[in-house]
């Protein structure tokens, strides 16, 4: 997490969104052509972090809407290892962790 960077300001699917974003920087953008027909952005390894971040994203939409009695926080770091929790709610049954530990 950067610094002055808060919890609460994370969003669902963030550390996927990041590992796509920095494995692109340098490489060519697609051409017009390629463009045109529609052909995909993300290459083949790209493409299940891509899914993934999706479906965190549907995930923490649907926790986000539990209501004002529960607090939801997404991508939680762990450790320096860059694991985290996807998203960790906290409610009045208490706390549960949602989704498996993610190694970068």
């Amino acid at each position: 997490m950067t610094e002055g960077q808060s919890l609460r300001s994370r969003v669902p699917g963030q550390s996927a969104m990041r590992r796509i974003v920095n494995g692109r920087r340098g490489r060519v953008t697609r051409s017009r052509l390629a463009r045109f027909f529609g052909a995909n952005p993300l290459n083949v390894a790209e493409r299940p972090i891509y899914r993934g971040a999706l479906g965190e994203l549907l995930v923490g939409d649907t926790f986000d809407q539990l209501g004002p009695s529960w607090d939801v926080l997404h991508a939680v770091p762990l450790d320096a290892a860059e694991r985290e929790i996807d998203h960790l709610v906290i409610g009045p049954p208490g706390v549960t962790r949602a989704a498996a530990w993610e190694t970068l």
